[in-house]
Formats: structure tokens, sequence, C-alpha cells
């Protein structure tokens, strides 16, 4: 499997982040440093774990 399980998780959590966020009303430096985090973590997973897939 390539990387679909992970976008499809990290899809996932990004919605629930931006749910949470326009529910609670997050100012917006927090909100992006918080959304930023799961996709930079997702990017680094995919880098190592299929560097073949990333890296041609």
């Amino acid at each position: 499997m390539a990387h679909g399980p992970l976008i499809s998780v990290l899809g996932v959590l990004t919605m629930a982040n931006a749910f949470a966020g326009l529910r609670i009303r997050a100012p917006l430096l927090a909100f992006g440093v918080i959304d930023a985090m799961p996709k930079l973590g997702v990017g680094v997973v995919m880098l190592i774990v299929h560097p073949a897939l990333t890296c041609g």
C-alpha cells in the first residue's frame, strides 16, 4: 500500500481540527500551528517509511 491510509488519516485529522477550531473560535495563530503539526508529522513519516515512493 502506498500513502492511501496515511493520507486518509491526515484528512480525518484535518477535518476534526477544522471543526474544533471553528467550534471553539480558537485564535488564528494557535489554530494554524495545531493544524500544521499533523501535516508535518505525516509528511515526515511518508519520507521515512516510503522513500522510494517520494524520492523517485
